[in-house]
């Protein structure tokens, strides 16, 4: 006469939770043992309400997944949308399993399959025959250099500083950044964003690019990052992550990776990858477009956990009976 969604809705409940924080043990990885499950208390309603109870949460995750799957849908029309504004079809080109190079081209050059795949050139060459001003970021660039590499010696406040987890495509995460104290700052050195510059990761997922937000000025950044600041005017900084984080820039970035284990990329490796200019207006225009995706997305994902929330809180109501089931 139990229902088991009724019984995973309890225990995720915070009056579940509860009970197994308090009786869970362990120093480094807290754990809970059979026996300890069979002393957790748990009221049993009427079969009927506890199908209620279980329909409330299991109504809401639905709808969660619902407006995940929609704000993924739009997420990735992003690229699309760039790509199509660009005037180039990205689905033309292919990721070869295998090519052929002349022995000439290697002559005195890199010899490994991601330098040479043709898929970068393929990647250029629709940008080119699309009739856009094509230059190597180098154009652009104003000041290029590494982040800091320190000890990771925390404090609970001080100098904000940008870890490589903190980057996200087009989309630099401020929540969960940590802070190095005050005395520290010289040794950061140059390591330090303004807003509107530029973040590239250069090791493990090598090539996640964001922009700076004016929430994050004066922040410091780690070495397994490098920045890059544009001249003013040059072009939209916006618009060139967008471009960098598209297939077209991914392309050119995977050609640009070097190293055997940990895969990176150079200052050098950044500054030769080409870039599209179209007038600036465009760029803005693009830019604006993408952003207005995101944030639907980015609205959509919130509204999802909303929704989890508001009926966390309804069923711990009705658990409580200060509500009807």
């Amino acid at each position: 006469g139990i229902s088991p969604h009724y019984l995973a809705t309890f225990f995720n409940s915070k009056f579940g939770r509860y009970q197994s924080e308090r009786i869970a043990n362990g120093q480094t990885v807290l754990n809970i043992n059979i026996g300890e499950i069979g002393q957790l208390q748990i009221p049993i309603p009427p079969r009927d309400v506890q199908d209620r109870i279980a329909g409330v949460m299991q109504a809401a995750y639905a709808a969660r997944r619902e407006k995940l799957a929609q704000a993924e849908k739009i997420e990735a029309t992003v690229d699309e949308y760039v790509l199509r504004q660009l005037g180039v079809d990205w689905s033309d080109i292919q990721d070869p399993k295998r090519f052929v190079v002349s022995i000439s081209q290697l002559a005195g050059s890199r010899f490994d399959v991601r330098y040479r795949s043709p898929k970068a050139p393929h990647a250029l060459d629709a940008l080119e025959n699309a009739g856009h001003h094509v230059v190597e970021l180098r154009t652009p660039i104003e000041t290029i250099h590494y982040g800091a590499s320190v000890k990771n010696d925390y404090a609970s406040r001080g100098i904000p500083f940008i870890r490589i987890g903190n980057l996200r495509a087009n989309e630099i995460d401020t929540e969960d950044i940590v802070f190095f104290p005050e005395d520290k700052r010289e040794l950061l050195g140059k390591a330090f964003v303004k807003a509107g510059d530029l973040l590239m990761s250069r090791s493990g997922s090598v090539g996640i690019v964001a922009v700076v937000p004016p929430t994050a000025e004066g922040f410091a950044f780690g070495s397994f990052q490098i920045k890059f600041r544009l001249k003013d005017g040059s072009a939209n900084p916006y618009f060139i992550s967008y471009f960098l984080n598209s297939p077209l820039g991914k392309a050119q970035i995977e050609q640009q990776k070097t190293g055997s284990i940990q895969m990176n990329i150079t200052i050098e490796g950044i500054k030769s990858l080409r870039v599209p200019l179209p007038a600036i207006e465009t760029q803005d225009t693009i830019a604006e477009k993408a952003d207005s995706l995101r944030a639907e997305a980015k609205r959509l994902r919130a509204d999802a956990e909303q929704v989890v929330a508001e009926a966390k809180a309804r069923v711990e109501r009705m658990l409580l009976g200060e509500e009807g089931a």
